[in-house]
């Protein structure tokens, strides 16, 4: 996905490969994180696939810098990839995955793992707010989009407001909850360890408990709901 973020942000305008890490820190940051070390390669592959062009620009006072801009391949993959079917949506949060096993956890642990998750999601959202008013200060309310070209970054940038406030109001109802447990928990609990599996879908479990001639005859009767009862019981006797 890195490659179509490239792509999306050439699309605007040509940029050096400095430009493209300041956006990645500034504005892609709302939906796309990457590091500098994933950048330069990516470009690279980019420019052998002909979906950008690099060209070196020479300066008197400064070092040369390479300047990056999107090819008519570029465009087309780009477009391309935006009609596209989506891809399953899946969860993956490394402090989810920590939380989910908490109980195993001290309560002073996880309680600096929640507060820790808190202040790192309440400073993303400060950025996030910051930014909001700066592009107020220049642009102007943004109900009014005064280009249309800033649409696109401020769906993002609404939903990063959003995420990023849910998950620090989260995080203190979680601390809230681990309080109100005084202390309780930890690896040298009393308590047995309760398995969750199978509780999503307890009508399914239940079926698959009944015996087999039962679950038959409930999956015929859906195919003769008009027939009654009796004369139900009696065709299950003569097909026995």
């Amino acid at each position: 996905m890195l490659r179509y973020a490239l792509l999306e942000l050439l699309r605007r305008k040509p940029l050096t490969g400095y430009d493209i890490r300041q956006r990645f820190q500034q504005s892609v940051m709302f939906c796309w994180h990457a590091h500098l070390a994933q950048i330069y390669p990516e470009l690279r592959r980019l420019e052998r696939e002909a979906l950008l062009r690099s060209k070196c620009e020479i300066q008197t006072h400064r070092p040369n810098r390479t300047i990056y801009a999107i090819t008519r391949r570029g465009r087309e993959a780009l477009a391309a990839w935006q009609k596209a079917a989506l891809i399953r949506f899946e969860m993956k949060d490394d402090l989810l995955l920590r939380v989910y096993g908490i109980d195993a956890m001290a309560a002073a642990d996880g309680e600096a793992l929640l507060a820790l998750a808190a202040r790192a999601h309440a400073e993303r959202l400060a950025t996030y707010e910051a930014i909001k008013e700066q592009i107020e200060a220049r642009y102007g309310v943004l109900r009014a989009l005064p280009n249309d070209s800033l649409l696109g970054p401020l769906l993002c940038l609404e939903w990063g407001l959003r995420y990023e406030r849910m998950y620090r109001d989260w995080c203190a109802w979680a601390l809230q909850r681990l309080a109100e447990r005084g202390g309780r928990g930890g690896p040298n609990g009393s308590q047995p360890t309760l398995d969750l599996y199978g509780l999503a879908a307890p009508e399914r479990a239940s079926r698959a408990r009944r015996p087999l001639h039962e679950r038959r005859q409930q999956h015929h009767d859906a195919k003769e709901p008009g027939i009654s009862p009796a004369k139900r019981s009696r065709k299950t006797r003569e097909r026995c």
